[in-house]
C-alpha cells in the first residue's frame, strides 16, 4: 500500500461499512500487511482476526531462486477455526519453477508449520 507521494505506507487502515460501523482494521508495515488484523460484521460483532507474519526462510529461499516478488504468511481464525494461509506473487513462473516450489512447501513448510 502507498501513500499520496508513493511511498510506502506502515500505520493501522480501518475500513467501514456504509452504516459508519467499522469493517475492519489492518496494519500495514512498509506496504505490507503485517500484525494483527480483524473484521467486524454490520452489526459490529468480530467475524475473524489474524496476524500477518513475516517467514524469513520462505522469502530467502523464493528470492534466492528468482521466483517471488513478495510472500505473505497469515494465521487467521474464524469461530471455532484456525486457518494458515500462504501467498506468494510469482514471477518466472513455468511448470519446472513450479514444481521445485511445491516441493519446498510439502518438504519444508507444512513441516514447520503443522508438525
Amino acid at each position: 500500500m502507498f501513500k499520496k507521494d508513493n511511498s510506502l505506507f506502515s500505520g493501522v487502515v480501518i475500513h467501514t461499512f456504509d452504516n459508519g460501523k467499522i469493517s475492519g482494521k489492518f496494519t500495514y508495515r512498509n506496504g505490507k500487511l503485517y500484525g494483527k488484523w480483524i473484521t467486524f460484521d454490520h452489526q459490529g460483532d468480530k467475524v475473524q482476526e489474524g496476524k500477518y507474519l513475516v517467514d524469513e526462510r520462505i522469502e530467502n529461499y523464493l528470492n534466492k531462486l528468482d521466483f517471488s516478488k513478495s510472500t505473505s504468511l497469515c494465521l487467521t481464525q474464524e469461530g471455532n477455526y484456525d486457518f494458515l494461509e500462504l501467498n506468494i506473487d510469482l514471477i518466472n513462473l513455468n511448470e519446472k519453477n513450479f514444481d521445485t516450489i511445491s516441493n519446498y512447501i510439502n518438504n519444508h513448510f507444512f513441516k514447520i508449520y503443522f508438525m
